[in-house]
């Protein structure tokens, strides 16, 4: 890794005109030059800095700053590390239904049972895979799933709608927290 910084950080002084500390080109910079030192300076940072891009895999709005969200793949990594059942939610931007739902993410005892799960959120417009592997039962949302910590999604876990197995109600933390305790009880 560090050698790939290296020569990441050789190429950016290259385009900029520099060998060591004699300068080979005049002091202005084409806008061409200016703009690949910015697309290899961001590249440099992503090496250096990996989870910097990626600290959340929630939309805004979802209590990112106290809740730990993680994409898919992270959630079952950290899962399987740490042997936490995840809790699975399904959203999209645009989704009324979901902007009601994530409000109760800020409630206190549902930050507090977060401490107990791996939190996963999944953008059904970033991952229609992971949207059509995982709709038993429709693909509606939000839908709130319970997985093992290996990964499996514990269908017998669901919530109380009768025709939708995996909708909790958006308007109360009750049903959430329910579900939330017997997820990190399974």
């Amino acid at each position: 890794m560090i050698e790939l910084r290296n020569n990441i950080l050789k190429t950016i002084v290259k385009f900029l005109g520099y060998r060591g500390i004699e300068r080979v080109q005049s002091p202005l910079v084409s806008f061409k030059t200016f703009q690949t030192f910015i697309v290899l300076f961001a590249l440099t940072l992503s090496v250096m800095f990996p989870g910097i891009a990626t600290s959340h895999a929630a939309s805004p709005g979802w209590n990112n700053g106290k809740i730990k969200w993680m994409n898919f793949a992270r959630g079952l990594k950290e899962a399987k590390r740490t042997g936490k059942p995840m809790l699975v939610v399904f959203e999209a931007k645009w989704c009324t239904i979901c902007k009601q739902y994530r409000r109760q993410f800020y409630k206190k005892s549902v930050v507090a049972m977060s401490k107990n799960l791996t939190m996963v959120m999944v953008n059904i417009e970033k991952n229609r895979g992971l949207q059509k592997k995982y709709s038993p039962d429709g693909g509606y949302i939000p839908r709130t799933m319970a997985f093992s910590p290996q990964g499996y999604l514990n269908e017998g876990l669901t919530a109380s709608h009768p025709d939708f197995k995996y909708f909790i109600e958006p308007k109360s933390a009750d049903e959430l927290l329910n579900f939330m305790k017997r997820t990190a009880a399974q």
